[in-house]
């Protein structure tokens, strides 16, 4: 995302990983596009932004991809019904609720296809600073690339996991 405001940022990467209940990755390589951006469209990016996903590559792909949010929605989820029902499977992530709102207002047809349930890792990570705080998940440096995130997020939930269910 170009931002945090699903109402004047814009989604530019779009990754997907699926996962059975245990948390193994089903397909390893995943779903993931880069989504065209107009040049002009880059001044409205906060610096930081601007400066984080330049050095992460993620500007410069999607000043080169010729692929449509339309599009790569429409590629997710065909990704997707490879390997769960239509409705039946909520929106994962780490922060989620943020990703959930830029596909309520930008790629619906992507969001319709999640359960309205949204599993947000952050919760667990909130929830065990304030209960167990000796117990807080360090997390590796992140690239700030979706992909890498989703990874990144299934191993965070995979530790709240059998830190409070296993």
């Amino acid at each position: 995302m170009t931002g945090v405001d699903p109402l004047v940022d814009r989604i530019i990467e779009i990754a997907l990983l699926v996962t059975d209940l245990d948390l193994n990755i089903i397909d390893e390589k995943g779903f993931e596009k880069v989504i065209t951006v107009d040049k002009e469209y880059i001044p409205r990016m906060e610096t930081k932004v601007i400066e984080m996903h330049t050095q992460n590559g993620l500007l410069e792909e999607s000043l080169r991809s010729t692929e449509s949010l339309d599009q790569v929605q429409e590629q997710a989820v065909n990704y997707l019904s490879n390997y769960v029902e239509d409705g039946k499977s909520p929106l994962c992530g780490d922060g989620v609720t943020t990703d959930r709102a830029f596909l309520l207002t930008q790629a619906r047809t992507l969001n319709s296809f999640f359960h309205h349930r949204t599993i947000d890792v952050s919760s667990f990570k909130q929830l065990t600073n304030f209960y167990k705080p000796d117990k807080k998940y360090i997390k590796p440096d992140v690239s700030h690339r979706a992909l890498d995130d989703i990874r990144i997020s299934i191993a965070e939930l995979r530790y709240y996991k059998g830190l409070l269910f296993d």
